[in-house]
């Protein structure tokens, strides 16, 4: 969460609200229901920003039936460093000889990054597997070109990513070990068997998931 607040509930009975720069981490596993809702406090008839990544994390294929899960991680917990005028902060996973409280399942990270004057960035040896970098503001320049905010780059060469990173941007880089086995994706279901995708459908179709706890609210699934 970047700006504003949020509050997270699901069927494990979490009931938990997200402020700035902390990280609500959802283990789905076998089947979880959730709401992410404005606080009540907010609901006031003023306005406000809400500005925040829902990131989705495959799980290895070992773990994908494993239990439910809820984690809350307050920003002072995660590691933050500094390379120049670069501020960094890892969200989640391993990067650059440090590790996160998130506790996730497989080699990944995410990192946050914000520069003050022009940056240059280079994550050989300090990242491991493909990587992502999400332009929140500002700009990069990479192969010779200049991509803006609101875009995304994919570097699928193991651990290199060298870009300039322009002055007073915020990136999020986030990757890691590509697993062997395909993924798919339907709605809001994901899962390396085809075959669990169609019997997740027919559950959600006879609203057979778990439900949070006090509400009665029911999303259609979307036929596509």
């Amino acid at each position: 969460m970047l700006e504003g607040e949020i509050v997270h509930k699901d069927s494990l009975g979490s009931d938990q609200k997200i402020t700035p720069g902390s990280v609500n981490w959802m283990v789905a596993g076998k089947g979880v229901t959730h709401t992410e809702r404005t606080p009540l406090e907010l609901r006031n008839g003023n306005t406000f920003i809400a500005h925040g990544y829902q990131i989705w994390v495959a799980l290895p294929k070992d773990l994908e039936d494993c239990e439910p899960e809820f984690h809350h991680i307050e920003e002072k917990e995660l590691p933050k460093w500094q390379e120049g005028s670069a501020r960094f902060k890892l969200i989640a996973g391993e990067g650059y000889g440090k590790k996160s409280p998130v506790p996730v399942k497989s080699e990944l990270f995410m990192i946050e990054m914000k520069t003050e004057e022009a940056f240059q960035l280079n994550t050989k040896d300090k990242l491991k597997g493909e990587i992502g970098i999400c332009i929140v503001e500002g700009s990069i320049e990479a192969c010779g070109e200049s991509v803006e905010k609101g875009n995304m780059l994919v570097s699928k060469v193991e651990d290199v990513c060298n870009v300039k990173v322009s002055p007073n941007s915020h990136l999020l880089l986030f990757g890691g070990k590509p697993f062997e086995e395909e993924r798919f994706i339907y709605w809001n279901f994901v899962s390396s068997s085809k075959e669990k995708l169609e019997k997740a459908k027919e559950n959600w179709r006879n609203k057979a998931f778990p439900k949070v706890t006090n509400d009665t609210t029911y999303v259609e699934m979307p036929e596509y």
